[in-house]
């Protein structure tokens, strides 16, 4: 498994990438998550899980049975000391340091609208709106195919180096995955959008 976009850059053919968490910002498999989190810990801050507090946070949706399962996981396979679960909203509210706010967060692929009072969302007022990042790159992909500009990715090219000049030709992508291509088109049109 890996667990990092630095090691998916390498060219890999037969490769699936396979997301953690949903559209919605929720764990969809807690095992490659305690994986990932394990990995992460001890080679990129050199951290025991067992040895850490960990503070989580979690959308501004409520979802009882995803907190009480984290909680579980860490608690009995990880063995964690302590942990602080936290809506983001909070947080960025609490970043400004207001306790009470309106705060607006546009994801990946959701939009939420969250007012918070004291430190806490007021879950009954909060707006959902499927429409994030996703959504523009989605259209941005569409508007290119539409105008006929075909997006491919980089492992779909070989470059030739003669002289002071460079040409491209294209390459057989036979035995690469589609959730693979689209990981690495989706890498290019973020590029295009920070441009």
């Amino acid at each position: 498994m890996i667990v990092s976009e630095a090691g998916i850059n390498f060219e890999r053919k037969n490769f699936e990438i396979e997301p953690i968490v949903d559209s919605d910002g929720f764990i969809t498999d807690f095992d490659k998550f305690q994986v990932y989190l394990d990995k992460k810990l001890d080679e990129n801050l050199h951290l025991k899980i067992d040895e850490s507090p960990l503070m989580f946070t979690e959308p501004s949706e409520h979802n009882k049975e995803h907190r009480l399962k984290l909680t579980e996981i860490m608690f009995e396979k990880c063995n964690i000391p302590c942990m602080f679960i936290c809506k983001n909203a909070v947080l960025s509210s609490f970043s400004c340091g207001k306790s009470t706010c309106l705060v607006l967060d546009s994801g990946h692929s959701n939009t939420f609208a969250a007012p918070v009072h004291e430190g806490y969302i007021l879950h009954n007022c909060t707006l959902k709106y499927k429409i994030g990042g996703k959504f523009i790159s989605d259209k941005l992909i569409e508007h290119m195919k539409f105008k006929g500009t075909v997006v491919k990715p980089r492992y779909a090219f070989q470059k030739f180096v003669d002289g002071d000049s460079v040409r491209a030709e294209h390459r057989n992508t036979v035995g690469y995955t589609d959730s693979y291509r689209d990981f690495h088109i989706n890498k290019i049109i973020k590029l295009f959008k920070e441009e």
